[in-house]
């Protein structure tokens, strides 16, 4: 049976690939939906704490979910 995993892409072209392992498409989806809740909310959080070096930016993640075996 296949595993899926999230790879997450940065705007500068960075990557993260997530170590938790899904059973469906599905659900590596739902969890990129949550990385991305909290990559945004981190943006926020420097934003909030120093406004002049953090500016409040908000540029797209994308991702891709890689299919293991």
């Amino acid at each position: 049976m296949s595993h899926y995993k999230v790879k997450v892409i940065f705007p500068d072209g960075g990557t993260y690939v997530d170590d938790i392992e899904f059973d469906t498409y599905d659900d590596a989806r739902a969890h990129f939906g949550e990385l991305e809740n909290a990559y945004m909310t981190g943006v926020e959080t420097l934003h909030l704490s120093n406004p002049v070096d953090y500016a409040l930016e908000f540029e797209k993640l994308s991702f891709e979910v890689i299919k293991i075996d």
